[in-house]
């Protein structure tokens, strides 16, 4: 595997990229761009599903910053569990909370061009998923709410997905496939997430609209975590 390196803080913390069998090392303020085009830092192959321009990532103090520079072909960044960001022309986001992720590009014939990203090096060490109770939560529900363990294991498995899958996979359990593995009738557990939301409703918690604004919610606010999931041996 061949490298390159670039930044004016190299030698320090850096970030590696990977892609076609080519390793670039960036430090802070280095800035990385993408396409077909031979100007670019990492040149993608000749398919007219990729533009000549396509990204640019720029290594932030605690962060990547990528940026889609196309015109018109939106990307995701996809990140190792959990649903892909997807990047329209002209929008850019912060690889926060990840500190690892991939860039993936659609291809023609539905390939696609792939370029990881450790960024381990230079984001600030913390688990998105990281370990938390319901009375740790960031939003402002009016106080705990309790849980019996019947609705926790719900819980828990209506956010399994999100927190073992990534890209199109990544999305919450329907009831059937949560009444499958905890033995339960999709309707019984329908009731039970209604409940659910309805109560944090009440307690002033906006747009839950659904069980997938619910499992989402559960997640972005350390409700349900990594850690609830059990060793491999039990998923």
């Amino acid at each position: 595997m061949s490298n390159a390196a670039m930044g004016s803080s190299l030698p320090g913390p850096v970030v590696v990229l990977e892609h076609g069998g080519t390793r670039w090392r960036a430090g802070r303020g280095a800035e990385i761009t993408v396409g077909r085009s031979s100007a670019c830092t990492i040149k993608l192959p000749d398919d007219i599903y990729l533009s000549r321009h396509m990204a640019s990532l720029r290594v932030l103090d605690d962060c990547v910053l990528v940026y889609n520079k196309s015109q018109s072909k939106p990307f995701s960044l996809r990140p190792p569990v959990g649903a892909d960001r997807v990047i329209e022309p002209g929008a850019a986001v912060t690889s926060l909370p990840f500190s690892e992720f991939d860039i993936v590009l659609a291809r023609q014939g539905g390939a696609t061009a792939t370029i990881h990203v450790d960024a381990s090096a230079v984001t600030y060490d913390r688990r998105f998923f990281g370990a938390s109770t319901l009375s740790e939560s960031r939003a402002t529900i009016g106080g705990p709410l309790q849980l019996t363990p019947a609705q926790r294991d719900i819980i828990v498995e209506l956010c399994r997905p999100l927190l073992t899958r990534c890209g199109s996979d990544a999305r919450p359990a329907t009831y059937q496939e949560i009444g499958v593995r905890l033995n339960l009738s999709p309707r019984y557990v329908r009731n039970v997430i209604t409940d659910i939301r309805q109560e944090l409703s009440r307690r002033g918690v906006p747009e839950l609209t659904d069980w997938e604004s619910l499992a989402h919610w559960m997640i972005l606010n350390r409700v349900v975590t990594e850690d609830d999931l059990g060793p491999p041996a039990q998923q």
